[in-house]
């Protein structure tokens, strides 16, 4: 007769071998790198905009937003080569930084119909404490996520299906 309890836990279960499954190492350097890639236009508009206050809503959404897109690494494998391959795009086209203008704009525009922001024709617009910061903070890096995703998707439906992992490493 053998021990086998079919209602055992697996015998990886709790082990580090359960957590890289989740997501490889190169998947959360990936990650990690190409948020950073996608953080220096908009963290330069962005500083300028806010004070103490709104600098402390624009680190919430930051963490959020990283927090999804570990998320999306996670939970979602099959979109985390595009959003990875798209990111990387999209933190590349800050050379001519015409979507994340577009994008802050936005956010700009959402948190003035919010009123968490001011927008002064003759100076430059003003995010009003935490809430104006998360707000413009969470628009903006939602839609650059969002236009990663959409490159990489895009990039995955116009390339050979070999090119692609079947999960993200």
């Amino acid at each position: 007769m053998t021990d086998f309890d079919p209602y055992a836990p697996p015998a990886h279960a709790g082990s580090g071998e359960a957590i890289r499954r989740l997501v490889g190492p190169r998947t959360a350097l990936g990650w990690i790198a190409v948020f950073l890639l996608n953080m220096i236009v908009p963290l330069l508009f962005g500083w300028s905009m806010t004070r103490e206050g709104g600098r402390v809503g624009m680190a919430a959404a930051i963490l959020t937003l990283f927090a999804t897109g570990c998320w999306i690494c996670t939970a979602r494998r099959q979109l985390a080569s595009p959003l990875l391959l798209g990111a990387a795009f999209v933190g590349l086209s800050q050379v001519f930084p015409l979507l994340q203008i577009l994008a802050g704009s936005a956010g700009m525009v959402a948190a003035t119909a919010l009123r968490v922001a001011e927008n002064n024709d003759d100076a430059l617009p003003r995010v009003i404490g935490e809430a104006g910061g998360f707000v413009v903070t969470l628009v903006t890096g939602g839609l650059l996520m969002a236009a990663s995703l959409v490159a990489g998707l895009s990039l995955r439906m116009l390339t050979p299906a070999h090119w692609w992992p079947r999960e993200a490493a």
